[in-house]
């Protein structure tokens, strides 16, 4: 109780609260004891808010005169009750004219009902300037066209005519100068000085026309000369100025103690000692010191210091610092330094019994002689009177028209087959032999485990004679018995 009145519940009124409200006051709140609404709900007026306001209100309106405060979106007038010309921009215009407050792109105008000039995408209201060109126009009303050079969408400044963008590798007002032809690989400069981003390798300065020092590690470096990546063999400092030999005569490595270049590493046939580079031994061509060789000259000496010659019989002469043979042995050597003789008649060894290639003459890997047939009797191995050499192939006598070594023409049956002999010199008149063979070869027998052909005939399996017109002695597929 205050002063004998009740205070009353929100939504209640009078000397005992028993009355509600009006229901549109806002918030149901009114006056304790009239009644009368403080505020009114949205779209209402009067005490009571009884009253609808008058036209599209944007909230609420004058509580006594039901006038909106503010329009609602595209309302204009007094009441808000006219509508905003269709051509404002987000439908907003002024509320005692109704003029637009910006029009939509292309249109002019208070109303907003004439079109921007030709090019234009955007006017002032009035239709005195453009504000935004199609591509490729500026101008007070568009009317001027970009440089041709313009890059990108071919745009430039509204005003200026200044490009927007320069394709890669150009810059000015126009992007009609080349940037520099020493810019990096995109060839990127900037659009108004020229000024390269960044230069290839091998170049410096703002428009790269300076070249790094060659000394430099991958030609490298940065725009105060400062080498990127260290320095090449045999120079040394920030900017890789200072080269080893020239204080250390024959250095090729080298390192800065108190801004002094200090030696590492020696060229060829020199050795660091004491930081200094001294000279290897004669025939010496790496070393790590005056008694200790790594590699000889050439290849052509041996030893600790390079002293000794490598044997002659090695191949092209050449060993390496032990003097191992590199390629193998000649002039009938062998052995791992080529110091052993191979066997008798032997021109190419693998072993002391084991040869690769003999002497003409001779087979076999003991070198064995050739036998020779046509001197009035026929003997073991078959090589005839003036054969120089034989092979190690199947050994087939045939005597042709063909070169001496050319291929046999038939297998010798009973024989060890690592034989074929080449002739050098006149085939013998077979027709002589002819006689002899066909008085002879019934009455005599077989060697080499052949057989004789029933009947008495020829052995199967053993020799046919071949006379320079083709005629054979014996039929193809028999031979003629060995004799003595």
């Amino acid at each position: 109780m205050t002063s004998g009145f009740c205070v009353c519940k929100p939504g209640f009124y009078s000397t005992n609260c028993s009355l509600q409200c009006p229901t549109m006051c806002l918030n149901s709140e009114c006056h304790q004891e009239k009644g009368t609404c403080l505020a009114c709900s949205y779209g209402t007026y009067g005490d009571r808010c009884e009253l609808k306001c008058l036209g599209d209100c944007n909230g609420q309106c004058d509580r006594r005169k039901g006038i909106c405060g503010i329009c609602a979106k595209n309302k204009y007038g007094t009441y808000c009750n006219q509508t905003c010309p269709i051509n404002c921009e987000a439908g907003a215009c002024m509320r005692g004219t109704g003029f637009c407050e910006k029009c939509k792109i292309g249109y002019m105008g208070d109303i907003c009902n004439e079109s921007c000039p030709d090019h234009c995408v955007y006017c002032d209201q009035n239709g005195y300037k453009c504000q935004m060109c199609v591509n490729k126009r500026y101008g007070v009303h568009c009317e001027l066209i970009c440089p041709l050079e313009c890059g990108g969408n071919g745009s430039c400044d509204i005003e200026t005519g200044i490009c927007n963008v320069c394709p890669a590798g150009y810059f000015g007002k126009s992007c009609s100068q080349r940037c520099s032809e020493w810019c990096d690989s995109s060839n990127i400069c900037d659009q108004i000085t020229g000024q390269c981003q960044s230069c290839i390798a091998g170049r410096y300065g703002p428009n790269c026309l300076e070249q790094c020092r060659t000394q430099c590690m991958n030609s490298a470096c940065f725009s105060n000369q400062t080498c990127a990546y260290g320095c090449e063999d045999g120079w040394v400092g920030a900017q890789c100025d200072m080269e080893c030999k020239a204080v250390v005569l024959n250095c090729v490595q080298c390192y800065l103690t108190d801004n002094a270049p200090v030696c590492t590493h020696c060229a060829d046939r020199w050795y660091l000692l004491d930081a200094n580079c001294i000279k290897c031994p004669e025939n010496c061509s790496l070393c790590v010191s005056s008694e200790e060789c790594l590699e000889c000259e050439n290849n052509f000496y041996y030893g600790k210091t390079c002293n000794l010659a490598c044997n002659t019989a090695c191949i092209n002469k050449t060993c390496d610092i032990t003097g191992i043979c590199e390629h193998g042995c000649d002039n009938s050597k062998y052995g791992k330094e080529c110091d052993k003789d191979c066997m008798k008649h032997c021109k190419t060894c693998l072993n002391s019994t084991m040869c690769l290639e003999c002497e003409a003459g001779y087979f076999g890997k003991s070198c064995t002689m050739c036998s020779k047939i046509f001197d009035g009797s026929i003997r073991d191995h078959g090589c005839p009177i003036g054969s120089k050499s034989c092979s190690s192939l199947a050994g087939v006598l045939s005597f042709s028209d063909k070169a001496p070594d050319a291929e046999p023409r038939r297998p010798l049956a009973g024989r060890v087959a690592d034989r074929r002999c080449s002739v050098l010199r006149p085939r013998p008149d077979l027709s002589e032999v002819d006689a002899s063979l066909a008085n002879n070869r019934r009455n005599r027998p077989c060697e080499n485990g052949a057989r004789k052909r029933d009947g008495g005939g020829a052995a199967v399996g053993q020799l046919t004679y071949v006379s320079a017109a083709g005629r054979r002695f014996g039929k193809t597929d028999d031979i003629v018995s060995k004799y003595r």
